[in-house]
C-alpha cells in the first residue's frame, strides 16, 4: 500500500504491532542470521504483511474510506479486497500504485486464452424477460451504443448474456467479444481490458473485421468505471463505425448516441392476483428451488406465500433467486417470515458468481460504495421515507446536511441515475426506493447513529403540514394527499417514540382514511387518541368532527349529531372560529340525514354568517353550496337557484373542485325537479367532470344522469347510470341521504317498469361492472366498453363469480366457506356485494342470474 493512499488513522496498535514484526522479519532475512530459513522468513513475512494491510483497511474503513478508494490505493479489484477482507483472514495486495496500474497477467496462446472472453454459459433456465430480450434484439441492430441500466441483482449481465446466445452471433459477423469490468479497480485498465479481449493469442492483435459487417462489443459492469467506459466508447466510436456496443451498467455512461433500456424488477403477483404461477418472478422462484431440491413442488396452500414472498422481495431476481435456493433448509411460509432480515438471510449464492453476487447486501454495497460521501449521506436519510416521496420529504430528513432544494436536487437525480432511487415523473417528480434498497439505507442510517435525527426531522415536517390542513382555513389536502405512506410511517414512528405529536399526525392520518371510505380504520385511531388528550384540546375537537363526517357517511345519524354537538361547543369554548364553522357543516350534515331540513339549514345559514365576517372565501362557498341544497330539499327552488349563483360567483376567483361539484349537482337537481332536462344534464356533467369521485364527494351526479335518462325515455342507460353509482358508493361504503335516495329509487323504478325482467338484469350487471373511469366515460359519451357475459370478471370479482357459482349450486355458506377454504364471514361479505352490485334482494335470485348468464353466454357462442 503505498503512503499517499494510507488513510489517517491507520497507526493503531494492532497496524503498529504488525508493522514492527514485519520490520524485524525483514531485517533478520537480510542479515541471513544462523537459524533463519529465509523460505520460512519470507512466508512469515507474507502473513504478517497481509495481516497489516488488513489492519490499515479496517482504519481506513472507520474513517469512511470508500472501497474503491482503497482499491486503487493497493491496486488490486475493489470486490478482490471487499472479499478477503469479509473473510476475516489478511489481505493480500496485488499490483502496484495508481500511478503504476498493474498489467494483465501474460496468457498463453491458442483456446484458452480465449476463454476469458466468452459470454459466462448459462447454468440454470433463463425466466421471463422475453418482452426486453425481443425489444433488445431491435434497439441494438437500429443504435450503435445500448446501455443496460438497473439496480442492484436486476438481472443486467444474465440479460446481455442472454441475448447473445439467443443471437449466437448471427448479425455480427465482425466479431463478438464480452468484457466483464467487474475485476477492474482502475479505469485505466479499461481500454487494456478490452484490447485483451479482442487480442488474438497467436497473431498478436486481432482487428474488429468490419468487412464481415457488424461487431458487437458487450461491457458488463461498467458502474465503477463509468467515465473510463464513456471515454473509451467514443473513440471506438469514431474509428470503427460498424462497432455495436451493448454494457450493462447501474448508471447510464451518457455518451453520444447511447440509448438507455430500463430494467425493471421482475413482475410479481400482485395480492389480488387470481392465478400467481404464471407470473415471471413466482416461475423463477419455482425453478430455483427445483434446482435446490428437486422433489420440492408448488402446492396450492404455498401459491399465494410464494406470491407474496416475491412481492416483498421488490421481484429482483438476485433475492428470489437466494430465497429459492435456501428451500431445503426453510420453507417459504419460514423465508416470508424472515423477509424484513433480507440483507443477511439471502446469501449464499453459487460459488463460481461474482462475490456481488454472493448475497443481497454485496449487490447493494457494490453501488453504495461508489456514490461520493454527500450521495452516501443523502442516500441514507431518504431510505426512511416508505412509498414516494418528493423534494420537499427529502429536504425536511436532509436538513441537517445544509442542502436546499437546489443542492439536493441534483444529488437525488444522480441517486436515480445509478439506479438506487426511482425517479416517477410527473407534475412533481416523485422518487422511490426499492424496499431491500430502503432497508440497507435504513441499517446504514442506524450504524452512523442519524436515525434519531432523520426521525425527528420528519415528524417535525408532517405535523406543521398536518397541523395547516385541520386547522386552517381551507383544508387543501392535496399535499397530504400525496404524504399518506409518510403519515402513517410517522404515526408508527411517533407511538413508537411515544412522541408528543403522535396525537395530532394520528388524526390527520384519521382525516386522510375517513376520506377513503375506510371509516373502521378512522374510528379506532380516533377513540384510541380521545382519553389522552385534554378536554379543552383542538385536536379533541377536530377528531370529533372526524368522527361525526364518518358516522354520517355510513348513515348513522344519531350518533354523528351527538359528536358535532360536542365538538361546537367545546370548538365555541375554545374561540376556535374555523372549528366553529366546520363543527356546524358537520352537525347539519347529520340533520339532513335525520331528515330535518329546517334544522340543517338554520346551522348552515349560522355558519355563513360567521364566514362572512372572516376572511375564508373557499369555506364561505363550501358552506352557502349546503345551504342551496337545505333550500332544495325544503322545495324553495327559487331561493336554492339564488344562493347557487352566489356560490359559482365566488368561485370563479376561488377555484375548488369539490364545492364546485357539489353546487352544480344542486343546480341540476333544481332543473330536474323542475323538469328541465336539458338543463339538469348539463349541470349534473358539469357536477361529473368537476372533480374525481371519492367519499366526500359520492358519485350522486351519476344517480342525477341515470334520473335524467329515466325521464328521457332511456331505460337501459338508466340503469347502467344507477347500477355504476351504486357499485361506487358500496366501494366506499357512503351512505345516500333518505331524500335522495326515495328520489332515485323513484325514477329506477320507472326505468325498470319499461323494461322486461332480462334486459333490466343485463343493464345492471352491466353498470355494476363499469369502473369509475368507465362510469364516466360511458355518462359523458354513451360509450359502453364490451362486457363479456358469464365469464367477465368486470361484472364481479373472480371470488364472487365463484361464491355466486356455488351458490346457484344450492350449497350453504358454510359449505361454499370449506370448498373455497375461507371464513364464513367472509362468504357473507362477498354475498352482500353481489347482492349489491346487482341489486339481487335473495339467494334465490342470485341462482336465476347465474342460470340466466350462463343460457346467455352459450347462445351467444351459438
Amino acid at each position: 500500500m503505498t503512503g499517499d493512499a494510507s488513510p489517517e488513522g491507520s497507526d493503531q496498535p494492532a497496524l503498529a504491532d504488525h508493522l514492527r514484526r514485519l520490520e524485524q522479519l525483514i531485517a533478520a532475512s537480510l542479515r541471513l542470521e544462523p537459524g533463519i530459513d529465509q523460505a520460512a522468513a519470507l512466508a512469515e513475512v507474507q502473513r504478517v504483511s497481509a495481516s497489516a494491510l488488513r489492519a490499515a483497511v479496517a482504519g481506513a474503513r472507520g474513517q469512511g474510506v470508500t472501497w474503491r478508494e482503497l482499491a486503487k490505493g493497493v491496486g488490486m479489484p475493489a470486490m478482490t479486497l471487499h472479499g478477503q477482507f469479509r473473510s476475516g483472514r489478511g489481505v493480500i495486495a496485488v499490483g502496484n500504485s495508481t500511478t503504476d496500474p498493474p498489467k494483465p497477467a501474460v496468457r498463453q496462446p491458442g483456446a484458452a486464452a480465449q476463454k476469458r472472453y466468452v459470454c459466462p454459459p448459462p447454468r440454470d433456465r433463463f425466466i421471463g424477460r422475453e418482452r426486453e430480450l425481443t425489444e433488445l434484439r431491435g434497439v441494438l441492430a437500429k443504435n450503435r451504443m445500448v446501455t443496460l441500466v438497473g439496480c442492484a441483482g436486476v438481472g443486467k449481465s444474465r440479460l446481455a448474456g442472454e441475448f447473445l446466445r439467443a443471437t449466437a452471433g448471427r448479425g455480427y459477423g465482425g466479431g463478438v467479444w464480452w468484457v466483464d469490468l467487474a475485476p477492474l479497480a482502475d479505469g485505466s485498465q479499461v481500454t487494456e481490458a478490452v484490447n485483451s479481449a479482442i487480442r488474438d493469442g497467436r497473431n498478436g492483435w486481432k482487428p474488429i473485421n468490419e468487412d464481415r459487417g457488424n461487431a458487437l462489443l458487450v461491457l458488463d459492469s461498467c458502474e465503477h468505471l463509468v467515465d473510463d467506459c464513456a471515454e473509451l466508447l467514443e473513440q471506438l466510436s469514431d474509428s470503427h463505425p460498424q462497432l455495436h456496443v451493448l454494457a450493462t451498467s447501474r448508471e447510464a455512461l451518457r455518451t453520444l448516441g447511447e440509448v438507455i433500456v430500463s430494467i425493471e424488477p421482475l413482475v410479481a403477483a400482485a395480492p389480488s392476483a387470481s392465478d400467481p404461477r404464471g407470473v415471471d418472478a413466482v416461475r423463477l422462484f419455482v425453478d430455483r428451488a427445483r434446482s435446490a431440491v428437486p422433489t420440492w413442488e408448488l402446492t396450492d396452500e404455498l401459491v399465494p406465500v410464494v406470491a407474496e414472498l416475491c412481492r416483498r422481495l421488490d421481484g429482483l431476481p438476485l433475492a428470489v433467486e437466494l430465497a429459492a435456493r435456501q428451500i431445503g433448509v426453510l420453507p417459504p411460509a419460514s423465508l416470508l417470515e424472515q423477509a424484513d432480515q433480507r440483507l443477511d438471510l439471502l446469501a449464499g449464492g453459487a460459488r463460481t458468481a461474482p462475490e456481488r453476487h454472493q448475497s443481497l447486501r454485496a449487490a447493494i454495497e457494490w453501488s453504495y460504495d461508489l456514490l461520493c460521501p454527500l450521495g452516501q449521506e443523502v442516500f441514507r436519510r431518504v431510505a426512511i421515507l416508505p412509498g414516494a416521496f418528493d423534494m420537499h420529504a427529502a429536504t425536511a430528513v436532509c436538513a441537517d446536511l445544509g442542502t436546499g432544494p437546489d443542492e439536493l436536487w441534483p444529488v437525488l437525480t444522480d441517486l436515480a441515475a445509478k439506479s438506487l432511487l426511482v425517479a416517477r415523473p410527473g407534475t412533481a417528480t416523485r422518487f422511490v426506493l426499492l424496499e431491500s434498497l430502503r432497508k440497507f439505507g435504513r441499517e446504514r442510517l442506524a450504524e452512523e447513529h442519524e436515525l434519531a435525527g432523520a426521525h425527528e426531522r420528519l415528524l417535525a415536517w408532517l405535523a406543521a403540514l398536518s397541523e395547516d390542513w385541520l386547522f386552517d382555513a381551507d383544508e387543501n389536502p392535496s399535499q397530504i394527499y400525496e404524504e399518506q405512506h409518510l403519515l402513517h410511517y410517522a404515526v408508527t414512528v411517533a407511538e413508537e417514540l411515544k412522541d408528543a405529536r403522535f396525537p395530532l399526525l394520528s388524526l390527520a392520518l384519521a382525516s386522510w382514511w375517513r376520506r377513503q371510505g375506510d371509516f373502521r380504520q378512522t374510528r379506532q385511531l380516533i377513540e384510541r387518541i380521545l382519553p389522552s388528550l385534554p378536554e379543552d384540546s383542538p385536536i379533541r375537537a377536530r377528531g370529533l368532527i372526524e368522527l361525526a363526517r364518518g358516522l354520517e357517511i355510513r348513515g348513522d345519524y344519531v350518533e354523528a349529531e351527538l359528536h358535532a354537538k360536542e365538538s361546537l361547543t367545546l370548538s365555541s369554548r375554545l374561540d376556535q372560529p374555523t372549528l366553529v364553522v366546520r363543527a356546524l357543516m358537520a352537525l347539519s350534515s347529520a340533520y339532513r340525514g335525520l331528515e330535518n331540513a329546517a334544522s340543517a339549514l338554520e346551522v348552515d345559514v349560522r355558519a355563513v354568517e360567521l364566514l362572512r365576517s372572516l376572511d375564508r372565501p373557499a369555506m364561505l362557498a363550501s358552506t352557502l353550496a349546503l345551504v342551496a341544497w337545505d333550500l332544495v330539499l325544503r322545495h324553495r327552488y327559487a331561493d336554492a337557484q339564488s344562493t347557487v349563483d352566489e356560490v359559482l360567483a365566488l368561485l370563479d376567483s376561488n377555484p375548488e373542485e369539490g364545492t364546485l361539484a357539489a353546487v352544480t349537482h344542486t343546480a341540476g337537481t333544481i332543473a330536474l325537479m323542475r323538469d328541465q332536462l336539458e338543463e339538469a344534464a348539463r349541470q349534473f356533467t358539469r357536477s361529473l367532470t368537476a372533480t374525481m369521485l371519492d367519499a366526500d364527494s359520492p358519485p350522486e351526479a351519476l344517480e342525477g344522469l341515470a334520473a335524467v335518462a329515466a325521464r328521457s325515455g332511456q331505460p337501459e342507460r338508466a340503469l347502467r347510470l344507477f347500477a355504476a353509482a351504486k357499485a361506487t358508493k358500496l366501494a366506499i361504503s357512503a351512505v345516500t341521504e333518505p331524500w335522495s335516495a326515495r328520489l332515485m329509487a323513484e325514477e329506477m323504478a320507472a326505468a325498470r317498469g319499461q323494461l322486461p325482467e332480462a334486459k333490466v338484469m343485463r343493464a345492471q350487471a352491466e353498470g355494476a361492472a363499469l369502473t369509475a373511469e368507465q362510469a364516466i366515460d360511458y355518462a359523458l359519451h354513451d360509450t359502453l366498453p364490451t362486457v363479456p357475459a358469464w365469464d367477465s370478471e368486470q361484472v364481479l370479482t373472480p371470488r364472487e363469480h365463484q361464491v355466486a357459482d356455488l351458490v346457484a349450486q344450492g350449497l350453504t355458506n358454510k359449505q361454499i366457506a370449506l370448498r373455497l377454504a375461507i371464513s364464513p364471514r367472509t362468504v357473507v361479505s362477498h354475498l352482500e356485494h353481489i347482492r349489491t352490485k346487482l341489486d339481487l334482494p335473495t339467494r334465490a335470485h342470485i341462482t336465476a342470474w347465474v342460470t340466466r348468464m350462463r343460457f346467455e353466454t352459450v347462445h351467444s357462442r351459438h
